[in-house]
């Protein structure tokens, strides 16, 4: 019975594996938790400097499966987390914390912060791009 469960868990988990790939092929995740000050940094300092097509998740009930997703996948490290998935299907992920945490204490909307987080950005990009 043990082994049935687990099966069947194993199943569910590769299934989602495989829709989160395909949904998220070729895309950017900027994905963030809402713990110590993050959420109002990210509402009113990051979310309006992201790229174009790139999407914001942050951590919530209502996100519960992407993120449920990326722990199976073992990505790892301090939030926020920017995610490519490439055109195969693979996923590579930076850190964006250390970058990003001296700028966190002023959540409140800020143009020139908002310039910083896009270099921040377009800095991480081309990383993950050059390893893709």
């Amino acid at each position: 019975m043990l082994v049935a469960i687990a099966l069947i868990a194993y199943i569910r988990a590769r299934i989602n594996i495989h829709r989160f790939k395909t949904r998220y092929r070729d895309k950017w995740l900027l994905v963030a938790g809402s713990r110590h000050g993050w959420y109002d940094f990210m509402q009113n300092n990051v979310a309006p400097a992201l790229p174009s097509g790139m999407e914001l998740i942050l951590g919530s009930r209502n996100n519960f499966p992407v993120l449920n997703v990326l722990r199976w996948l073992k990505v790892k490290g301090a939030k926020p987390l920017l995610i490519y998935v490439t055109i195969s299907r693979e996923v590579k992920y930076i850190s964006l914390h250390k970058e990003l945490l001296p700028m966190r204490p002023r959540a409140a909307r800020d143009l020139t912060i908002q310039r910083e987080v896009s270099a921040v950005i377009a800095a991480a990009q081309a990383q993950l791009t050059e390893l893709a």
